[in-house]
């Protein structure tokens, strides 16, 4: 009685042992599926991570890019990947980026006003004789969907906007024809005219 309980104990156990290695070969296996595939995706999240990063990243922009990749970290986040494993260091690296993407794009873009503002710093020291300071020549190169500028009479505003359009004319190429600026009296709207069209020489 006794040897055929420990005989189907024994039995079990094997069973058991057999079952369990079986299931650790298959996840180990699907893991090792899953981490290809992931790979692929993390190396073309860093190359569009890349592009984007040489250009000023709107907050449209970079709401679409946080939303893309939302699924690829969900879907890594499913996995335990040991430390030991080759490529931990690769899916931890993106996991940290993606967790931090604001602060990256907010750094990026700060890089990317200073690159271009010395970069054009001949266009931006020369608006109509006059030369741009720090603030404004971030306001002319800042490339949000909306921007809000506060300031006081006669510490610039036109000037900036006249530095924003020769900016877009001349480096970004956007043409004059698709432009438009409205002011809210006769007088300024002359002097936008005068400083733009006539200063600038921008038709």
């Amino acid at each position: 009685m006794t040897y055929l309980i420990s005989s189907a104990v024994a039995i079990l156990l094997a069973s058991f042992f057999i079952l369990h290695t079986k299931r650790k070969k298959r996840l180990a296996k699907e893991l090792k599926e899953k981490i290809a595939v992931f790979r692929t995706q993390i190396k073309d999240f860093f190359t569009e991570y890349d592009v984007l990063q040489k250009q000023y990243i709107p907050e449209s922009a970079e709401n679409s890019f946080v939303a893309k990749w939302q699924n690829l970290y969900d879907e890594i986040s499913k996995y335990h990947v040991p430390k030991k494993h080759e490529f931990a260091e690769e899916i931890e690296r993106f996991k940290n980026v993606y967790n931090s993407l604001p602060d990256y794009f907010e750094t990026a873009n700060n890089q990317f006003i200073r690159r271009e503002s010395a970069k054009y710093d001949s266009l931006f020291s020369n608006i109509d004789g006059k030369s741009l300071d720090e603030q404004q020549r971030t306001a002319v190169i800042n490339d949000e969907d909306r921007i809000l500028v506060l300031a006081g009479a006669g510490s610039g505003k036109t000037l900036t906007i006249s530095a924003k359009v020769k900016y877009l004319c001349e480096v970004k190429n956007i043409n004059p024809k698709e432009m438009l600026l409205i002011s809210f009296t006769k007088k300024s709207a002359e002097e936008m005219t005068e400083r733009i069209q006539n200063k600038l020489k921008i038709p």
